[in-house]
């Protein structure tokens, strides 16, 4: 007998399977990013209704197909919906782009509470609130920190002296050893990017703060494209293997 199954999940991917089925990717609380197939799920009358369209987070009932990683999804109901998305190209837009990262950086069946709880949370944001561009700069910096690689921002991170932002023009930073570099470091020939001190203390402040203060944020178009650099950095250094066949910062930049 199949094993059964119940958790929640968001829908972050969805594809056709044969003429009326759906093959889906699904981030889970219970169970970490999965593939599933819901029969039926295109019919105009389905049984699931608008429970598996994109970015629904929907309570799932399935079964683990065996000696497969795909599981069958038998009933759903909605946990929570965000009809705002789903009529606004701009909402829609970061959505996207936020689930892209989950889709691509996130490894399949890796469990990770805070991360799922995060995921949501910034999906209800992104549909209720009006400044969706903020949230998707903060997501981006915080998600380093959830998958474990929290930039460092406040010493120097291959010699632990601190570092203050406000002197000089612009600071160095390293993925290779992980966030700001100082002065003395960076002549042993370690690579890095330069980024404005302005930018630097854009990078503290999405790092450290909840969205909700995100609305007093300024971001000029420069200090934002510069954010986005150095996420692209990063992803650049620690996930290099899974951005050579994708788009997913050229989405970014791309976006609005």
């Amino acid at each position: 007998m199949l094993p059964y199954h119940k958790t929640v999940g968001i829908i972050i991917k969805s594809r056709s399977f044969g003429e009326t089925g759906k093959h889906l990717t699904i981030y889970t609380k219970s169970f970490g990013k999965i593939n599933a197939i819901a029969k039926g799920a295109k019919k105009v009358k389905s049984r699931f209704g608008s429970s598996l369209e994109l970015f629904t987070e929907s309570v799932l009932y399935m079964f683990k197909k065996e000696h497969k990683d795909l599981y069958l999804i038998t009933q759903t109901k909605i946990n929570k919906s965000l009809p705002n998305i789903s009529k606004d190209i701009k909402k829609f837009g970061v959505a996207s782009v936020i689930s892209e990262f989950i889709y691509n950086f996130v490894p399949f069946a890796e469990k990770n509470i805070q991360l799922y709880n995060f995921f949501s949370y910034v999906l209800q944001l992104v549909n209720c609130l009006n400044y969706e561009e903020k949230i998707l700069l903060g997501f981006m910096v915080k998600f380093f920190s959830l998958v474990g690689y929290k930039i460092n921002l406040i010493s120097c991170s291959s010699c632990g002296q601190d570092i203050k932002i406000n002197s000089g023009l612009t600071k160095n930073l390293s993925a290779r050893f992980g966030g700001i570099i100082c002065d003395s470091c960076l002549s042993k020939d370690v690579e890095s990017i330069k980024i404005p001190n302005s930018t630097l203390k854009i990078l503290e402040y999405l790092q450290k703060k909840e969205f909700y203060s995100l609305s007093k944020l300024i971001v000029n178009k420069k200090s934002e494209e510069d954010v986005k650099n150095v996420v692209s950095y990063f992803l650049q250094y620690y996930f290099s293997d899974k951005l050579k066949s994708l788009k997913v910062m050229e989405s970014i930049s791309s976006y609005g």
